[in-house]
């Protein structure tokens, strides 16, 4: 009877069920953390960058051309409009992520409570995304050099396979 009283039979695997931060977390709770922290940390990054652009640069670059030449040049107070949209877009999909019911989504759930979690998810994923790349964006300003287009495509095939995988998550709940 040990393993039907500690749930560590022969038909369940302890690492189904990770306690990494509390005692009883399982983990999709540490990653939502993780997704969490790391987005947090960008935002702090991006913020951390465009104070050194101001400091730093009198013109910073505000939009590049189809090469990723810099086109446009404007006051590096500018960019401190980057933090801003970025916390903007971290505390709307961060409501979005806690309250996905309010969204309109095309699928009815069998599992409601397994396919809203499950949209958190992929909410929380997306944001961290939107985050990076506006801090990736920032970056760049700060550099003053040629934008990077294929980090750009990554970002935006990075966002396909996350809706992609969570796509075929949610069929099945």
């Amino acid at each position: 009877m040990r393993g039907a009283a500690t749930g560590y039979g022969s038909t369940h695997f302890p690492f189904f069920r990770l306690r990494l931060f509390c005692r009883g977390c399982d983990i999709m709770r540490v990653a939502d953390r993780v997704i969490g922290l790391l987005t947090i940390l960008s935002v702090a990054l991006q913020a951390g960058i465009c104070v050194m652009a101001v400091v730093g640069h009198d013109n910073v670059p505000l939009h590049w051309d189809a090469r990723g030449n810099a086109d446009e040049y404007g006051n590096a107070c500018n960019i401190l409009l980057l933090p801003v949209v970025s916390v903007f877009v971290y505390f709307l999909l961060t409501f979005f992520k806690r309250h996905p019911g309010y969204c309109n989504w095309p699928h009815k759930f069998n599992d409601v409570q397994a396919g809203l979690r499950l949209l958190g998810g992929l909410i929380a994923v997306l944001r961290l995304l939107a985050v990076t790349f506006l801090t990736f964006i920032a970056y760049e300003a700060y550099c003053g050099g040629i934008f990077n287009y294929a980090v750009a495509l990554a970002f935006l095939v990075a966002a396909f396979i996350a809706v992609f995988v969570y796509a075929l998550k949610l069929r099945k709940a």
